[in-house]
């Protein structure tokens, strides 16, 4: 990702795929600390971006482990960006310097993927609010810090205007005079040889632009050495004009691809063990390129992909999931060699003592059978002792008798430990005596058949030979043994002394060998404790992200009899299913208590759906209400979809949530709630790969505006404005009003066509007064002036006085009339009565508007789901889902379901569930552990035991996947394990 191409592609594909999409949230990665994922979202489509600062860029398919707390720069990123749109992706020219602009350029986020990389924050000024590494300023280097100016663009990138580069404009001249301005380079001052690039570098250095592994290989390609000097080809620039061109062309091809297919260069593994590791080990990802590169060795080979990004995606993620697999895999090699080694050093323990028995028994037998040896050297040691002799002159002595031959001297060891009364005594055991009495007899046998002729004498002689050499094994099989003597008890006593040690010796073995066993498994459950501990601090084997179905963001499950059954998990989910999913043919499921969740049978063979499918969503219908806390028995209810709707009986459009109902509602028996937890198994099918293209396409169809400008927000033209703000003194504000009385003749007729719509979808008699009813609450003010007022009764003397008036003040002009009543304070008087009467006129206008708004939401909500009716797939579906995998079914993944117990009789893998006190995470944990402590048959011929792939499908998945699936608050675990353990007690 250090090539300017790599980012030139992938910013291209990156614009094909994020744009307009909403910045969900931003986490760490825990693999490192410069790493970060960027969760990006519209409606039914999610996009994670990994960020890895200064290396690499790309939408990945597979999650990355997340740690709990977000790092200070990811939470500054979050306060500014978080639901941003995302409304542009640049690349800085050449540069390797890619800019995510969000809400229309009123933040930017720069990834720099030079040097040793950055990520910076900047707001519409380009003023760096965050960074991810200060920058000291130095050389032609800009000072990142928060607060500066950040000067690598301006707000000119963001215009459509195609700058371009000259791809093409290369001519041998120009070459050859770079290849001689190499030539003539100075010296460097520091007196080292001026290095000479190869033809290689040299072009990549000149053209930057253009790929240094896209230059090699069309070097190869005109059968010239990439590692030759430049200075050889002074000659031939014609040539490495033609190498350009051709990478010109090639590089330009590659930028008008829309989706360019990239290449993985692998290599064999040379460590591969196939009977040890797995498959994917059998190969290094090595590189990746935007083209077919050449091989150069048998090792290698190559892997197409369709997609740069996912070319990308495939091969980080696969160096990264190896990285992590062989870092738990360390950690499980540690733990066992921690519990080998306790269990050798057990082993060693028991065993010194059987060696220390078997070592007593042999002296005290050995004293035994020597004890006349024993008391004629003890006698002697004694004898000179008595003559008071000094102990140096006593081992003196003893030394000199040895020397001499003395059969007793040899016995005795040196040096002697007379300050305890004791010596040493080296003594031959039982074994010595026999192969001497062996040897004797062989010795003869050789002397009686010596008179033999000269073959015989050459037989005996090797005969001799092999019996010399096996009694020279026998001699070094001769054992002697060291053993202390006391001088002040005889040998019997001496050796009495051994067998004593030997049994304290037995009886010590036994006390170790109890505790042992005991002392073992709690250095097993110390260990594992330990690596569940170190294994959680670890991150976790990257995993590809599954596309989810449509039903699993709400309460769902399949009866048992295949017919699916959705809940909303609330009010708007409700609305959702109601006017996206359901047809006149489903079934509608409810219950009359609190809490009661509206429950949908999906019915697409459009017959009668039987009762004990009725019965089970009712169940999840109780289950979701105050029942399920309080342990309640009660009834729910059914009716047709077709016998609900969402219009009232005026017309108006109902809250979320409500429905009314048009004929009488059809009771269901009370049933108990009993629910169940199980995991449904998706397994690889054809239509797996079909829907995966459908899907594609739809997206790559999908208007993003479109479904971006469905989030309840009604575009400013369709709500009708004033031309003109209320800001002049002396507007008149009978225009105003009548501005106001053409904003509710035009709202007056929009109702009236939302009322004739919805009376069209749902058939009831909605009238059309919609208009009435909405502006009862508010009455058309009525505005009036002096020019305006109605006129009185005729009053006496009040002609003459207006006579007189109007003769007073028939000079006054404009300007002597408003002095006048500024002086009288009349002018003040009607400036106050015109801003009261404006600031009523503001807020008429403001209540009006937002009661168009609300109304238009509510049209454009009903649109925006009614016109979108989903046709479900349900055999499809069916077909991918099945309650127990068969020996020849591939496992993609396993789904946590919650539902009725009764609808879980097929399920392999389930867990009886009632009303009760226990928190869900403590029970998923119990539920959990109670599957993998199950037994496993790893050959998968007996169905009576879990398969091993299973359990490995089931301990990839997390507690936070699991929980959503339960949607009761507490509950009560019945276990097989613990009804057997309860009963036997």
């Amino acid at each position: 990702m250090k090539v300017s191409l790599d980012l030139q592609i992938l910013t291209t594909e990156l614009q094909n795929e994020l744009i307009d999409y909403r910045l969900q949230n931003i986490y760490n990665v825990a693999s490192s600390n410069k790493q970060y994922l960027l969760k990006f979202a519209v409606p039914d489509s999610k996009k994670s971006l990994v960020l890895d600062s200064g290396f690499k860029a790309h939408i990945t398919e597979f999650t990355r482990p997340i740690p709990d707390q977000p790092s200070n720069f990811v939470s500054k990123l979050r306060k500014h960006l978080k639901t941003r749109r995302l409304s542009s992706i640049k690349q800085i020219g050449i540069d390797r310097v890619i800019v995510l602009s969000f809400s229309d350029g009123l933040y930017h986020l720069a990834l720099e993927f030079f040097s040793a990389g950055n990520i910076v924050l900047l707001d519409d000024q380009r003023r760096i609010l965050a960074l991810q590494r200060l920058v000291e300023e130095k050389g032609n280097n800009d000072r990142y810090a928060v607060g500066e100016t950040y000067n690598l663009f301006n707000e000119t990138l963001f215009d459509d205007i195609d700058e371009g580069v000259n791809l093409t404009d290369f001519s041998s001249e120009e070459v050859k005079d770079w290849i001689i301005e190499r030539k003539t380079s100075p010296l460097p001052e520091t007196g080292k040889k001026l290095k000479v690039l190869s033809i290689k570098k040299l072009l990549y250095q000149r053209v930057p632009y253009l790929s240094a592994d896209l230059i090699g290989k069309n070097l190869q390609v005109f059968e010239i050495n990439p590692s030759s000097s430049c200075l050889d080809f002074e000659d031939k620039s014609h040539i490495i004009c033609e190498v350009l061109k051709k990478t010109a062309q090639d590089v330009k091809l590659l930028l008008d691809t829309k989706s360019v297919t990239g290449y993985i260069l692998t290599k064999r593994n040379p460590l591969y063990a196939p009977l040890k590791d797995a498959e994917d080990l059998m190969v290094l990802y090595d590189q990746f390129h935007p083209f077919k590169p050449l091989l150069e060795t048998e090792e290698e080979t190559l892997i197409e992909v369709k997609g740069y990004n996912q070319t990308l995606d495939k091969f980080f993620s696969t160096i990264e999931s190896s990285k992590y697999a062989l870092r738990i895999q360390n950690r499980e090699n540690q733990a066992k060699k921690r519990l080998e080694q306790a269990r050798n050093d057990k082993h060693q323990q028991v065993q010194r003592l059987i060696d220390a028995q078997e070592v007593n028994r042999l002296k005290g037998e050995t004293i035994i059978f020597n004890a006349h040896l024993v008391e004629e050297a003890k006698n002697a040691v004694q004898a000179l002792l008595d003559q008071s002799m000094d102990w140096k002159t006593i081992e003196k002595l003893v030394t000199v008798e040895k020397n001499k031959g003395n059969a007793i001297a040899r016995l005795i060891n040196i040096p002697l430990n007379l300050k305890e009364n004791k010596i040493s005594l080296t003594l031959p055991t039982e074994l010595a005596y026999e192969d001497e009495v062996e040897d004797e007899i062989k010795r003869k046998l050789v002397d009686s058949e010596s008179d033999s002729d000269f073959d015989s004498d050459s037989d005996s002689d090797s005969d001799s030979d092999s019996l010399s050499s096996s009694a020279t094994q026998k001699d070094k099989t001769r054992t002697t043994i060291n053993v202390t003597i006391d001088l002040n008890i005889s040998a019997y006593a001496n050796a009495s002394e051994y067998f004593t040690v030997k049994k304290s010796t037995i009886e010590k073995q036994k006390k170790v060998e109890q505790s042992a066993n005991k002392a073992l498994k709690n250095i097993e459950q110390r260990v594992e404790k330990d690596l569940k501990r170190n294994l959680k601090q670890e991150v976790d084997i990257l995993k590809k992200l599954r596309t989810p179905y449509f039903f699993e963001k709400f309460n769902w499950f399949f009866s048992n009899e295949n017919y699916l059954i959705i809940s909303g998990k609330d009010d708007s989910q409700t609305d959702m299913i109601y006017h996206r999913y359901i047809q006149p043919d489903d079934v509608y499921v409810h219950a009359d208590i609190d809490g009661a969740s509206h429950v949908f049978i999906i019915n697409p063979k459009k017959g009668e759906v039987s009762p004990s499918t009725l019965m089970q969503a009712g169940i999840l219908s109780l289950s979701t209400s105050k029942a399920w806390e309080n342990k309640l028995t009660t009834s729910s209810w059914w009716s047709h979809a077709s016998d609900i709707t969402k219009s009232d009986i005026d017309g108006k459009i109902l809250k979320a949530g409500t429905f009314r109902y048009l004929k009488d509602k059809n009771y269901l028996p009370p049933s108990q709630l009993v629910m169940g937890f199980a995991f449904v198994w998706k397994i690889k099918t054809e239509t797996n790969q079909k829907a995966l293209d459908e899907r594609l396409e739809e997206l790559q169809n999908l208007d993003i505006n479109e479904v971006n400008n469905s989030d309840l927000e009604i575009p400013k033209n369709e709500i009708p404005e004033l031309e003109e703000p209320i800001t002049s003194k002396n507007e008149d504000l009978e225009a105003q009003q009548f501005k106001i009385e053409n904003l509710e003749l035009h709202r007056s007729n929009e109702l009236s066509a939302v009322s004739q719509r919805e009376s069209f979808r749902g058939g009831d008699d909605a009238s059309n007064d919609n208009e009435s009813v909405a502006t009862s609450d508010y009455q058309k003010p009525v505005v009036t002036t002096n020019d305006t007022a109605p006129k009185g009764k005729n009053v006496r003397g009040k002609k003459g006085k207006l006579k007189k008036i109007a003769e007073k003040y028939a000079n006054q002009d404009e300007d002597e009339r408003r002095l006048r009543m500024q002086a009288l304070g009349t002018l003040k008087q009607q400036s106050k009565k015109e801003e009261e009467l404006k600031k009523q006129q503001l807020q008429k206008i403001t209540y009006l508007k937002k009661i168009e708004k609300r109304k238009r939401q509510e049209e454009v909500t009903a649109d925006k789901y009614s016109n979108k009716k989903e046709v479900i797939n349900l055999e499809s579906i069916l077909d991918e889902l099945v309650p127990s995998v068969a020996q020849k079914d591939e496992i993609l993944e396993a789904i946590p379901i919650f539902a009725p117990w009764s609808a879980l009789t097929r399920y392999r893998y389930r867990v009886k569930i009632q009303p009760g006190s226990t928190k869900k995470g403590k029970a998923v944990q119990e539920i959990m552990n109670y599957f993998n402590n199950r037994p496993t048959d790893s050959t998968e011929n007996d169905r009576n035991y879990d398969w091993l792939r299973e359990h490995q499908t089931l301990n990839s998945l997390k507690q936070n996947e699991i929980l959503p699936s339960i949607y009761v608050p507490k509950v009560k675990l019945l276990l097989p394990g613990k009804q057997a353990t309860s009963k036997k007690k």
